[in-house]
């Protein structure tokens, strides 16, 4: 009976880690979109780049670099300028290959209006962007 119910303490302890430990990342991720946010609204293009990974590309095969200097141009021609972004059907997903997905976040300005659906890692705690589909709306 003892050894059955140190099994089963055992058991719901896991249980109870692992949820935490799941709970802990959508935190992270929600704290890390809520950020990214506020540094698009700021125009902060280093600080929006902080939240991408060095391995990142989208579907279009755009690396990091090259998101910068779009970011750079969008910033020096206003087109960051009345930014509205909306995250209310935002949904995050941690996926059983380790990665995360977040979406769908509209982000509109005078210049673009996208929806875009975001693929997180974890590198040294942190979730980072590793890849965003971009749907032109």
């Amino acid at each position: 009976m003892k050894t059955l119910l140190k099994i089963g303490v055992g058991a719901a302890l896991l249980l109870s880690l692992i949820g935490c430990q799941v709970m802990g990342d959508e935190r992270l991720i929600s704290q890390t979109l809520n950020d990214f946010e506020e540094s698009l609204l700021a125009k902060d293009v280093d600080k929006i780049m902080t939240y991408y990974s060095d391995s990142y590309s989208d579907v279009q095969g755009m690396n990091k670099v090259a998101l910068r200097q779009i970011l750079t141009g969008f910033k020096d021609s206003g087109g960051l300028d009345g930014l509205e972004i909306s995250t209310d059907d935002a949904v995050v997903v941690i996926n059983d290959d380790g990665t995360a997905t977040v979406g769908p976040m509209t982000i509109k300005s005078g210049q673009f209006n996208v929806t875009q659906t975001y693929t997180l890692v974890k590198e040294d705690g942190a979730w980072l962007f590793s890849t965003v589909d971009t749907i032109q709306n």
